[in-house]
């Protein structure tokens, strides 16, 4: 067995391995997996692959948070073994070289999700040392079954400015752990890249929620923060912002959401709005 960084050339490969272990997340799309892998610039010692007799037999990738070269934390990413593979080391191997890499990058803290249904591989990463954090939820609902009301005039929607919001939207509480921006700098330039994906609420002058999200074949909502003191209730700010995505989600039949089991007030709002819960992972991170 051979553990090394795919090669460029090999991507389509690492997609069907990927499809193979991950064929629940129907949010992944092959297009969605393979864009951003596909740019020139992209670093391929960060997607790790083991391979037996000439044969991609399992794979784990490692990022920096948010891609910041700077970033003290990391997370993992599609870390599959071949059925067929499973029970010889390989998954050990993989993650030991995810967190050497990650080390050499000036990571300190890696973070990663396991299925609650996947037993071997959270006796795995608890007998290297990962500790359970939290539950997160993931939510789906059909464009044509949600059920946006009250909608009020004095509520304005607008692109986030990037200089005139990143300190507010900094301050807000996210819907998950995984995308809680370690500096406003960070985001504020993700603002920046990401234009036409941010949204702004404001009501009464003040900035109550924001919302990044895409649209590829699917309406994928990345990050969704809340003031503290918000005034308006969670499934008012939520709906409002819904209502204005979906004037440009034209083909995109289907929303996902991802939720910390400890964001009770939003998961409510959530169902409330026709989302149901698909699927579940544990939060789980090491220091390195």
């Amino acid at each position: 067995m051979k553990i090394r960084s795919l090669h460029r050339e090999e991507l389509e490969e690492a997609w069907w391995l990927h499809e193979e272990g991950f064929p629940y997340l129907d949010v992944i799309s092959r297009e969605f997996y393979l864009g951003w892998r596909s740019r020139l610039e992209f670093d391929f010692d960060q997607i790790i692959v083991a391979e037996v007799d000439g044969r991609i037999v399992g794979k784990i990738e490692v990022y920096p948070w948010f891609g910041l070269s700077d970033a003290r934390k990391g997370f993992v990413d599609g870390f599959i073994v071949n059925s067929a593979y499973r029970g010889k080391g390989i998954g050990t191997q993989l993650l030991l070289e995810a967190e050497k890499r990650a080390s050499k990058r000036g990571i300190t803290q890696l973070d990663l999700g396991a299925k609650p249904f996947a037993k071997s591989a959270i006796h795995l990463y608890k007998k290297l040392g990962y500790k359970k954090l939290n539950k997160v939820y993931f939510l789906k609902v059909l464009k044509r079954n949600i059920q946006v009301t009250g909608l009020l005039n004095d509520i304005y929607v607008r692109p986030a400015d990037p200089a005139r919001d990143a300190e507010k939207l900094f301050k807000t509480r996210t819907n998950t752990n995984w995308y809680q921006y370690p500096t406003q700098e960070a985001l504020e330039t993700d603002i920046k890249t990401h234009m036409d994906n941010y949204l702004v609420l404001e009501h009464a002058g003040e900035v109550e929620a924001y919302i990044k999200y895409n649209l590829a074949d699917v309406v994928r909502i990345f990050s969704l923060g809340i003031r503290l003191k918000a005034t308006l209730p969670t499934v008012t700010l939520l709906g409002n912002m819904l209502a204005r995505i979906l004037v440009k989600a034209l083909s995109q039949e289907v929303i996902y959401i991802e939720v910390d089991e400890n964001n009770k007030d939003l998961l409510k709002a959530l169902r409330s709005l026709g989302f149901e819960i698909y699927e579940t992972e544990f939060h789980m991170r090491k220091l390195v």
